[in-house]
């Protein structure tokens, strides 16, 4: 979750922004609000713009099992009906970012609609 809080911070975020994050600690923000059944990690809005991001933090054993299949499936149909533009985040271990990358690419939303866009982060930056 930290790296995307980090990559959030290097982003041009409007004045506007809105930034819930689920985790203990984190002063200042509240956290995000269920979607399709599941809180995700960090859910980002900017008002003016339309703009939303959804992100998620997974572990590589965590990565490929039903239950992110169908958590992020809800994230990238959430993205394509509510927001102008979207993006769908998660953030993992380098060696495991094609992996990532490879489910992002193959949710539904993503394959038929084109959107939200997707992006992989991993402890060097953004991946591919």
């Amino acid at each position: 979750m930290e790296m995307i809080l980090k990559w959030l911070e290097h982003k041009e975020l409007g004045s506007d922004t809105q930034i819930f994050c689920d985790g203990v600690g984190v002063l200042g923000l509240a956290k995000p609000k269920k979607i399709g059944g599941y809180v995700p990690d960090v859910f980002c809005s900017m008002p003016s713009t339309g703009h939303m991001i959804i992100g998620g933090a997974k572990t590589p054993n965590d990565l490929e099992t039903r239950h992110t299949k169908n958590q992020l499936e809800a994230y990238a149909d959430y993205l394509a009906l509510h927001s102008e533009s979207g993006e769908l985040v998660i953030a993992t271990r380098f060696a495991w970012a094609p992996c990532a990358r490879s489910i992002l690419n193959n949710l539904n939303s993503v394959r038929t609609k084109g959107k939200p866009e997707v992006q992989v982060l991993c402890e060097f930056g953004i991946w591919g």
